[in-house]
């Protein structure tokens, strides 16, 4: 039972553990809200995220790393969503020419 709270006490073993499990939760890709997606195409929500994931790095880089790589997930998904919408507009248009 030692070794096994050494483990589980040990930063880094948790902080991979931590990591794993965002990455993987990222998988189930959830669908945004669109008033989430609106929220995130302001810069000045893009600037506030980007200084709390700075702040936070100075106080504990592990809740750091966990919200750059959410912040991160978020914004690929909206930049994918945009995409796709955009696609499939342009294909309506080309079909009703």
């Amino acid at each position: 039972m030692d070794i096994f709270e050494k483990i589980i006490n040990n930063k880094y073993v948790v902080g991979l553990i931590t990591l794993g499990t965002v990455l993987y939760a990222s998988l189930a890709k959830p669908d945004v809200p669109p008033g989430l997606a609106q929220l995130f195409e302001n810069p000045i929500t893009k600037m506030f995220f980007y200084i709390l994931i700075v702040f936070t790095m100075t106080q504990n880089l592990q809740v750091a790393l966990v919200v750059s790589i959410a912040f991160y997930t978020l914004m690929s998904m909206l930049r994918e969503r945009k995409i796709t919408e955009n696609f499939i507009e342009n294909q309506k248009l080309c079909h009703n020419l």
